[in-house]
């Protein structure tokens, strides 16, 4: 596949897809992006194909994969709303296996998935649809590759990405910070270890993946280099944002039950689900990764998330 080559991209108005679209852009591929009605605005990419429809519309996606070479599927969302239809399992998986089915009608030569660290074949609802989907294409297609990515952050561009999340919903309240513990509240810095991977480094490795054997039918882990705890991002945050809060250990048990009352309340900012995955470490090593494609990865620090200081 040379240069100029068609990408169908599906998902590519999200916070990882539209940094994964000017990736493509900047690397001489044309990206063939699937966007609701209501979305397009949100693009505003150059060399880019815009086809307008849904993605649980057959015609839709025939349009999208027509004279492609490559679909990358990043569509994704980290809560359902069960009343519109939204779950897990539709989104990251039934979609999904109906976009693979058509590819081979399309004439695709290979599809890239955009999994999460940490799935797995029972785990939350929120883990088991993407494996489900990762099982569905090693299955089901002769030339992938999945990316499963730690924590990703950088500038959001007003998409939702997690430190943005933290910020807002967390070291922005008026109230203290909660440093999550297990079962020892003096080891509140083992909480959650995970390596956050710059979403800027992460659509430079799909991209340079496309046309790379080394990557063909294999699950890559991503994470950047530097393995951080949920108090070293939320007291990094603090210090970008120069806010003095008062942290204080909580019991990781009593926000799982609280979080477990309101889960059908979107007010809350979390879920019971997201408390289960934050309690397993979401940690990986890429470096070698990132040695095969010749990428010095941003390393998580302060001047990697001044963008939260937004006034």
């Amino acid at each position: 596949m040379a240069s100029h080559t068609k990408v169908a991209v599906f998902g590519g108005t999200g916070f990882i897809g539209s940094n994964i679209i000017e990736e493509l852009v900047n690397t001489n591929y044309v990206p063939k992006a699937l966007v609701r009605e209501s979305s397009i605005s949100k693009l505003s990419i150059g060399n880019i194909e815009i086809i307008k429809g849904n993605i649980d519309d057959q015609k839709s996606i025939d349009s999208t994969l027509q004279n492609c070479e490559v679909i990358i599927y990043a569509v994704g969302i980290i809560r359902e709303n069960i009343k519109k239809g939204i779950s897990f399992d539709k989104v990251h998986f039934e979609y999904f296996r109906n976009i693979v089915d058509l590819s081979k009608e399309n004439g695709i030569k290979r599809i890239i998935y955009i999994s999460a660290n940490g799935v797995k074949e029972v785990g939350t609802k929120y883990q088991t649809s993407k494996y489900k989907a990762e099982q569905y294409l090693k299955n089901n297609f002769d030339n992938w590759t999945v990316f499963r990515p730690s924590v990703v952050y950088g500038d959001p561009k007003g998409k939702v990405e997690f430190m943005t999340q933290l910020k807002e919903e967390i070291v922005d309240k008026p109230f203290p910070v909660p440093l999550f513990y297990k079962t020892n509240p003096l080891k509140t810095d083992q909480f959650f270890r995970s390596n956050p991977v710059h979403v800027k480094d992460l659509a430079q490795l799909i991209a340079k993946s496309i046309n790379s054997k080394y990557s063909t039918n294999k699950i890559h882990k991503v994470g950047g280099l530097v393995q951080v705890s949920w108090k070293y991002m939320l007291k990094s945050i603090s210090q970008v944002l120069s806010k003095k809060k008062f942290f204080f250990p909580a019991p990781i048990s009593l926000v799982y039950l609280i979080s477990k009352i309101f889960d059908k309340f979107h007010f809350f900012p979390i879920t019971s689900s997201q408390i289960k995955m934050l309690k397993e470490d979401n940690t990986c090593d890429s470096k070698d990764l990132f040695e095969q494609y010749d990428i010095k990865p941003i390393p998580f620090s302060y001047n990697s998330i001044l963008y939260l200081d937004i006034k």
